[in-house]
């Protein structure tokens, strides 16, 4: 295939995914879009998204032994991170917390 015909069928391909995904950012998606749900479940409704920020924080064990029957931190982490997709002047935010959707805002819908 020459340089040129290369170009164009690349260019073909960059446009055709960037319309597909634009068609996924509306109304209808948002709403399929549901708290508890993993980031796989959510891109398979809104396609890939962009990640804008991530954080993860160890929780450590509490320095003094707690009476029974009362709740202290429990020891682990806490992750988060924040994916959108955008499309024009329309976006989606989804927002999850140890890989599960905590929250979700939209924007031109």
């Amino acid at each position: 295939m020459n340089p040129k015909r290369r170009g164009v069928c690349v260019l073909a391909i960059v446009i055709g995914a960037a319309v597909a995904c634009a068609g996924k950012i509306n109304q209808a998606n948002y709403d399929k879009v549901a708290t508890g749900m993993s980031p796989q479940e959510v891109e398979a409704i809104l396609g890939p998204g962009t990640e804008q920020a991530s954080t993860s924080v160890a929780i450590p064990t509490p320095p003094v032994a707690l009476p029974s029957g009362i709740s202290g931190m429990a020891k682990g982490s806490i992750s988060s991170k924040v994916l959108t997709w955008r499309s024009g002047g329309r976006m989606i935010t989804v927002t999850f917390v140890n890989d599960k959707v905590a929250a979700k805002a939209q924007v031109g819908l």
